[in-house]
């Protein structure tokens, strides 16, 4: 889940906490006879996102510190990584040099294809505990394909 946060930082409003996501099914095609042709199909069924809606300012303040953090340390990772490409040029020669001694520079994959199937977005209000009966949530959307 803190993963899945980490990329949404700057993506969803700094009010809004993502509390939950489930899903009921995933699975992967891999075009194993023609991978240059077709890409790989990933399908994700039944998903579930649960966000929670703040508006006090003690949470914002801690948000707000959290996502500066990370966003520093991803500004940190993006120099050092800048660093290694000298050294990441060298090893990926040598990587494609290996790999055409064995032929598998003919392994390119055409891309990755995502599906998600049936998408529901549960918003609650300020507070609400998702596991309540009587704290339903202030907006839900469902969509199914």
């Amino acid at each position: 889940l803190d993963a899945l946060a980490d990329l949404l930082v700057g993506v969803l409003p700094h009010t809004v906490e993502l509390r939950r996501v489930t899903c009921a099914l995933v699975s992967a095609k891999v075009p194993w006879q023609a991978p240059r042709r077709h890409p790989v199909c990933i399908e994700a069924k039944g998903v579930e996102v649960e966000l929670e809606v703040h508006w006090d300012s003690e949470w914002l303040a801690s948000q707000t510190r959290a996502q500066h953090r990370r966003l520093k340390e991803g500004a940190r990772r993006a120099e050092a990584e800048a660093l290694r490409d000298e050294e990441d040029e060298q090893r990926q020669l040598r990587d494609i040099e290996a790999r055409l001694k064995v032929g598998l520079d003919k392994v390119v994959a055409d891309g990755v294809h995502l599906s998600v199937a049936g998408l529901r977005v549960i918003v609650r209000a300020p507070g609400a505990a998702a596991s309540k009966a009587t704290s339903g949530p202030a907006f839900a959307l469902s969509a199914a394909v």
